[in-house]
């Protein structure tokens, strides 16, 4: 009975270990709105790329009346999945830009990196 009683702690001990451990090595892939993993190899710019994605194809109808108004850093990062779901069509919202042309995959996939990456304001 002895015996039993001093391997119990460590037995406990050893198992809680192994339990913490093997839960810090789990990682997922940045994951998109709900549904979207992007890969993302280089750091993606607001000021460099996403502004420019969001001056072509949203201000124009955006910053001048038509809600959620996008220009600048905060209404775009407020707005971000939903715009991005705009530009896919996905999850019931209206293809956007209207009546316009479909954003360029490349464009896309930077808009999904910069979500991805955590709205950065750079």
């Amino acid at each position: 009975m002895k015996k039993v009683t001093l391997i119990l702690p460590f037995l406990i001990l050893g198992l809680s270990f192994i339990l913490i451990n093997c839960t810090k090595d789990k990682t997922t892939a940045p994951i998109v709105s709900n549904f979207i993993t992007a890969d993302c190899p280089d750091t993606i710019k607001f000021v460099k790329d996403i502004m420019p994605i969001i001056s072509d194809n949203c201000t124009s109808c955006h910053a001048n009346g038509q809600s959620p108004q996008i220009s600048d850093y905060a209404t775009v990062s407020a707005n971000a999945e939903k715009i991005l779901n705009s530009f896919t069509g996905s999850n019931g919202l209206p293809f956007m830009p209207q009546g316009g042309n479909a954003v360029n995959d490349s464009l896309i996939q930077k808009f999904k990196c910069w979500i991805s990456q955590g709205k950065l304001n750079n």
